[in-house]
């Protein structure tokens, strides 16, 4: 398997209950945890929660495997 290049990325920042916090910057693995296949470009996508505004990023994964922001930041320990 070929090393992949971390990304930086804006992912929202939820607690335990699921209320939002803002967004947080992570550094992560940019590759798939199921198949280790590279994920697609991030694009900041913008979305409006309680009355503000936020841009996070989003992105699709040829693969079409699922990776919640949760499983990204676990996987890079974050």
């Amino acid at each position: 398997m070929q090393q992949m290049p971390n990304k930086t990325i804006i992912v929202p920042n939820r607690d335990g209950q699921g209320w939002l916090h803002g967004v947080r910057t992570m550094n992560v693995d940019w590759r798939c945890h199921i198949c280790g296949e590279e994920t697609g470009n991030p694009k900041l996508q913008q979305f409006c929660e309680e009355g503000k505004w936020y841009s996070v990023h989003t992105w699709v994964k040829p693969c079409g495997h699922m990776a919640k922001y949760l499983r990204k930041a676990t996987i890079m320990g974050n």
